[in-house]
C-alpha cells in the first residue's frame, strides 16, 4: 500500500497514526524535515480507574428487548444513555516526545520532550 500527500501535515488530526494498541504516533510526513509525535499507553492525564458502570446490566433486558422488537433507534438511545462508562469521557492521551529528523544534510535528529 502507498499513501501519497501533497504536503506534511500542519495540525494533529491530519496526520497519519500508526501504533499497535501500546505504543502509537502521529507521522506529520516531510521531506526536508519528518515529525514524528510519539504516545505510550499509559502517559495519559487521567488516572488508573474502573470505567463500569454498575447500573448498566440492570437496563440490559430493556434494551435487548428492544433490539428483538425491531426498535432499534430506541435501543441505541437506552444504550447510548446507560451503557456509557462512568464518565462517560474518558482522559486525553498526551505526547510523549516530538521527535524532527531533518534531511540527510544534518547530524543527528532533533528530540523536543513533552512536559
Amino acid at each position: 500500500m502507498v499513501l501519497w500527500y501533497r504536503q506534511p501535515a500542519e495540525k494533529w488530526l491530519e496526520a497519519i497514526p500508526m501504533g499497535n494498541g501500546m505504543i502509537g504516533a502521529m507521522v506529520f510526513g516531510g521531506i526536508q524535515r519528518e515529525r514524528i509525535a510519539l504516545n505510550e499507553s499509559s502517559f495519559w492525564s487521567g488516572r488508573p480507574h474502573d470505567y463500569d458502570n454498575p447500573e448498566a446490566l440492570k437496563y440490559f433486558p430493556q434494551i435487548r428487548d428492544l433490539v428483538f422488537a425491531g426498535k432499534f433507534q430506541e435501543a441505541e438511545k437506552m444504550a447510548d444513555e446507560h451503557f456509557y462508562g462512568v464518565p462517560a469521557a474518558q482522559q486525553a492521551f498526551q505526547p510523549w516526545a516530538i521527535c524532527c529528523f531533518p534531511s540527510t544534510g544534518s547530524k543527528k535528529p532533533k528530540t523536543t520532550a513533552v512536559s
